[in-house]
């Protein structure tokens, strides 16, 4: 009858790759196969991150300040600028306060991981202070249309009406599905189910579809606004990703703590 020594060594002996191939190649398959369930897990959670590796390098940040005479330039966490003042624009910019801002960003895509200012960008607001008689404007941020909660940007002019400062919480790299997998009317179910409200009966709400930056990833969801909550409902996947008070609303979503796993209970903040 054949040994089986070669599954059970003894103490004595070597449990190395040269020692014993066929348990070298045992211990290879191993971790191919673990390392094709992380690839299987992370495919099917869609939610997507920021890509680090596409940060803007140093020499290209060094001739943007000089370029426009940076006076200040903090870097967020996403490896883009999130306050930049300086000379922005020069002389008489041609074309409206709005184009002015617009052509800035066009020119620097690169430097904060822009594709389309244009369309990446809605003009929220444009106007002038009546004390300072400064211009103020600001944008939101879309993704193919879609709104990426608290993503947005903000231009300041001077009184001459020279662009002088940017203010960004922008969220680059952000690559989902643009059709959600979980239809409005399966959100609202989830929802009505995790409060313990009749569907039928349920109070007026608002629902809209949106992408949602939560501990650097990002999430397609359902926004469902409801008395004193607001919840985000996983339009991919279903469930509560994310469940907030009406306390907590104004808030940066990244302050929040996401579920960990599947079919884990909701996020509560508030």
């Amino acid at each position: 009858m054949k040994s089986d020594r070669t599954l059970t060594p003894s103490p004595n002996e070597t449990l190395s790759c040269e020692a014993s191939p066929w348990r070298g190649r045992r211990r290879l398959s191993g971790c191919i196969f673990l390392l094709g369930i992380v690839v299987s897990l992370a495919a099917t959670h869609f939610c997507y991150g920021a890509d680090s590796t596409k940060a803007v390098s140093r020499q290209r940040l060094a001739e943007f300040r000089k370029a426009y005479a940076v006076t200040s330039l903090s870097m967020g966490e996403f490896g883009v600028p999130e306050l930049i003042s300086g000379a922005l624009s020069t002389g008489s910019p041609a074309g409206s306060p709005v184009d002015v801002t617009y052509g800035f960003l066009e020119a620097n895509k690169d430097v904060f991981r822009m594709t389309d200012p244009r369309s990446e960008l809605v003009l929220v607001r444009d106007e002038v202070d009546s004390l300072t008689h400064k211009r103020h404007q600001r944008f939101r941020q879309q993704y193919h249309g879609i709104e990426v909660r608290g993503g947005g940007l903000t231009a300041h002019f001077s009184r001459k009406g020279l662009l002088e400062t940017i203010g960004a919480e922008w969220y680059p790299d952000i690559t989902l599905p643009l059709l959600p997998s979980v239809s409005e009317e399966s959100a609202l179910s989830v929802f009505f189910a995790e409060h313990g409200i009749p569907r039928l009966s349920g109070p007026a709400h608002s629902t809209r579809l949106i992408v949602l930056p939560l501990q650097n990833r990002y999430h397609l969801a359902w926004q469902i606004n409801l008395r004193d909550w607001e919840d985000f409902v996983d339009a991919l996947e279903g469930g509560i990703i994310l469940s907030l008070s009406a306390s907590r609303r104004s808030q940066p979503t990244d302050k929040a703590q996401p579920r960990s796993t599947p079919g884990a209970p909701p996020v509560r903040v508030g």
